[in-house]
C-alpha cells in the first residue's frame, strides 16, 4: 500500500531523528491493550453571523441523554506560543468568538498543558455537560462544540459516534453559520521507572548532560509540524512536572498530541465534516507511534 503524504513526511520525520539518535528507534504500530490516553477530544470550530446566548448554547440538553448540566461559565482557554495555530479564514460577516489556536482540553487532563508557556486566556461563554459515568464531557460554546472522553479510552469509534451525536445536537439547537475549523486532541500519561534513560521511551526526549542522574523534576517541548498537502498542521508537545510525584519511583511525561484542519463548510454537509475529521486520527496514530520506542510499548500491553 503506498504512503499517504502524512505517512511519508512523519516517516522522514522520525528518519532524521534516528539518524541523530541511532538508539531512538520508533515503535510500530499496533492495538495497545491499555492505552495511555488520559482525554481524547473531538471539537469542531463553528462560525455566526449573529452572537447566541446562553439559552441558545443550553438548549441542546433536551438530546443529550444521560448527561447532566454541570456549569455555565467562562471557559478560558490559552493560545500556546509556538503552535503555529493556524488563523481562521473567516467568510464575509462571520466570527469566531475567542477562538484559541488549539483544541481545549474539557476534563482533567487539561492541566497537562500548564508547564508550557501561555500567553493571555481569552475568555467565552459556554455551558458544559458531563455524562452519569463521568467519563465523558461535551462543551457547548459560542464558537463551537468540543466532546471529550476521559480514561479509560475505549476507540476511536465511541469517541467518533459520541462527538457526532453531540454535534448533531448542537447544530440543530444553536444554528451555527459555517464550519471552521475541525480537530482532535489526545492527552497521553507515560510513567517511566526513575533512573531510566529517557531515550529508551522516546524519540523526542530531551538529551541529558553528561554527568547529569537520569530524573528530570520538569520539562517541556513543543514541535509544530505542519502538513502542507493535506492543509493540517499539528503541535507534539512533551512535557513532565514531577514536583507533584511523593516518591521518585516513577517519572511521569504528558504526550500531547494536537491535530487542526481549518475548513469552510456548511453546517449540514456531514460528508465533508466527517471525512475531514476522519482523516485526522491516521495523523495521529503516526505522530503517536513515531514519538516512542518499542520500550515503551511494554508499558501499555
Amino acid at each position: 500500500m503506498a504512503a499517504t503524504p502524512a505517512t511519508r513526511h512523519v516517516t522522514c520525520l522520525c528518519d532524521t531523528w534516528s539518524a541523530r539518535n541511532a538508539t531512538r528507534e520508533m515503535a510500530e504500530p499496533r492495538q495497545l491493550a491499555n492505552p495511555p490516553i488520559t482525554e481524547a477530544v473531538i471539537d469542531i470550530r463553528a462560525g455566526f453571523s449573529a452572537s447566541r446566548s446562553i439559552d441558545d448554547l443550553a438548549s441542546i440538553a433536551g438530546r443529550l441523554a444521560g448527561y447532566t448540566e454541570t456549569s455555565r461559565q467562562h471557559f478560558s482557554f490559552s493560545v500556546i506560543p509556538g503552535t503555529g495555530g493556524m488563523p481562521l479564514n473567516l467568510p464575509p460577516g462571520l466570527q469566531a468568538v475567542g477562538a484559541a489556536a488549539s483544541t481545549p482540553p474539557a476534563g482533567p487532563a487539561a492541566t497537562a498543558a500548564a508547564a508550557a508557556p501561555q500567553m493571555a486566556p481569552m475568555i467565552q461563554f459556554g455551558v458544559s455537560y458531563i455524562s452519569q459515568n463521568r467519563l465523558e464531557v461535551i462543551q457547548s460554546r459560542r464558537d463551537g462544540l468540543t466532546f471529550s472522553r476521559l480514561r479509560p479510552y475505549l476507540d476511536w469509534g465511541p469517541l467518533f459516534d459520541g462527538a457526532w451525536e453531540a454535534w448533531l445536537a448542537y447544530r440543530d439547537c444553536v444554528r451555527p453559520d459555517r464550519i471552521l475549523r475541525v480537530s482532535t486532541r489526545f492527552l497521553n500519561r507515560i510513567e517511566i521507572p526513575a533512573g531510566r534513560d529517557l531515550d529508551e521511551y522516546f524519540v523526542i526526549s530531551p538529551k541529558m548532560p553528561e554527568r547529569a542522574p537520569n530524573f528530570l523534576l520538569g520539562y517541556s517541548s513543543a514541535l509544530s509540524i505542519p502538513f502542507p498537502d493535506l492543509g493540517v498542521q499539528a503541535t507534539v508537545r512533551l512535557t513532565m512536572n514531577a514536583s507533584s510525584v511523593d516518591n521518585r519511583t516513577v517519572q511521569p511525561l504528558i504526550l500531547d498530541l494536537d491535530i487542526l484542519f481549518p475548513c469552510d463548510f456548511g453546517p449540514t454537509d456531514d460528508t465533508a465534516i466527517r471525512r475531514s475529521i476522519s482523516a485526522l486520527r491516521p495523523i495521529k496514530n503516526d505522530l503517536f507511534f513515531g514519538s516512542l520506542t518499542e520500550t515503551a510499548m511494554e508499558l501499555f500491553q
